[in-house]
């Protein structure tokens, strides 16, 4: 909600200026709250979108918080968070929850500590069709889900298809990643197959290509910058290992496959490694941010820990972005020694 926003940012502003907040805005954001509370008017559905910049007051961020009893909720997370640390933005959107047992909320965020009511976490997309109709409306050339084209072959159509195929695949079922692909596939005359060649020899020159999408305020890879950054604050052997993961598969990094390779002088590495509570302390600020995902555990985990992965998209950022940034030669001789050893 544009008012929460504003509101949030006014009253932030007069806690560091001391200027004071419109008493208009005050007004009304009460007001609507009150109309929503009227035990008449029940019939309601409100969203709080792109709630990212977290902030919960008297409580450390990243624990469940409790919520005194309000409207039915649910917390929608497309797994990025916002540190309240390093973000001058965050606020506490409690304040602003309707105080009913009637009507319901929905709060979308990329922050995985938001939970309050019912949490919803939104994963990649499972079914290729789903991925492909992506495509299809953001590129607005074939009907892929389908099968069908406007190409005057058969031979070129299933050329086609197949090419798009591929390119879902590649893309994984994330959704900002399909969108970027058909925007920029609406404005060029290039194929599937050639982006996808882009797409793994060109990627950071590609991203920065492609159009902005409307409807989403960052590029894909400005909103793992984004993380980034604020995970250095928070832990910086958390992202460390981000950049080292660069030379990792991206489907299985493990408590072992790293405590092997922390030799002598690796300070930040002996750290993390050091046991098994330091390193799950690292992996908790990634999982949280959304760039790493943790493995279920099962009964055949055998004596190693359970791994951790993290998406293919989000993978060639770190080969192609935050790879630029260190030591290329000393992070591949750190992978060899953790493979190796």
């Amino acid at each position: 909600m544009g008012l929460v926003r504003h509101h949030a940012l006014l009253s932030r502003t007069r806690l560091f200026v001391k200027k004071d907040v419109d008493p208009s805005l005050i007004s009304t954001t009460e007001a609507v709250k009150r109309w929503l509370e009227e035990a008449s008017n029940d019939g309601w559905l409100v969203v709080y979108n792109n709630y990212d910049h977290v902030r919960f007051k008297g409580r450390r961020h990243g624990t469940n918080q409790s919520v005194q009893p309000a409207a039915k909720s649910a917390a929608v997370s497309s797994r990025e968070n916002e540190p309240e640390a390093a973000d001058p933005m965050a606020y506490d959107i409690r304040p602003y929850l309707p105080k009913a047992d009637h009507g319901a909320v929905i709060i979308t965020t990329r922050s995985s500590t938001v939970k309050l009511g019912q949490f919803i976490r939104l994963r990649k997309l499972g079914d290729i069709n789903d991925s492909l109709a992506i495509l299809e409306s953001t590129s607005n050339r074939v009907h892929l889900s389908q099968g069908k084209s406007v190409a005057k072959t058969r031979r070129r159509r299933r050329s086609m298809n197949l090419d798009a195929l591929a390119l879902a695949r590649r893309l994984d079922g994330l959704p900002l990643a399909l969108s970027t692909a058909g925007a920029y596939l609406n404005q060029v005359s290039t194929t599937y197959a050639k982006y996808l060649q882009l797409y793994d020899n060109s990627w950071l020159r590609l991203q920065r290509e492609s159009p902005q999408l409307l409807d989403y305020d960052q590029a894909l890879y400005s909103t793992w910058e984004v993380s980034f950054r604020h995970i250095q604050q928070e832990n910086q052997s958390a992202a460390t290992l981000l950049q080292l993961w660069a030379y990792l598969d991206n489907e299985d990094v493990w408590y072992e496959l790293l405590r092997e390779g922390a030799l002598e002088g690796l300070v930040w590495l002996q750290e993390m490694t050091k046991d098994e509570i330091n390193f799950d302390a690292a992996m908790r600020v990634l999982c949280e941010h959304g760039l790493v995902e943790a493995y279920s555990p099962t009964k055949e985990s055998g004596i190693e820990s359970q791994g951790y992965s993290v998406h293919g998209c989000v993978h060639l950022w770190m080969i192609h972005v935050l790879n630029t940034r260190v030591d290329e030669e000393e992070m591949a001789w750190i992978a060899m020694r953790c493979v190796a050893s």
